[in-house]
């Protein structure tokens, strides 16, 4: 399954049901950073927004088979 990647503004984007939130390089922090949200839980900061898709994509599919297991279980 396909997920797109939809521009909210020009500093942050929706991934499936995260948002990115892009933090520009400044003086004082020469590297484009990326921060990773749901709702108000942060999911920490990473280099690129491949790695933040990748993350994001990484642990929609651990919950995926958590939920599996779970439910064979019961």
């Amino acid at each position: 399954m396909t997920h797109t990647l939809i521009t909210l503004s020009r500093h942050s984007h929706q991934y499936r049901e995260f948002t990115i939130v892009r933090h520009p390089k400044t003086a004082v922090n020469p590297i484009v950073h990326y921060h990773l949200w749901l709702d108000n839980n942060s999911f920490g900061k990473v280099d690129t927004l491949e790695q933040a898709t990748g993350y994001i994509d990484c642990r929609a599919g651990f919950h995926f088979v958590f939920f599996v297991i779970n439910k064979i279980n019961i």
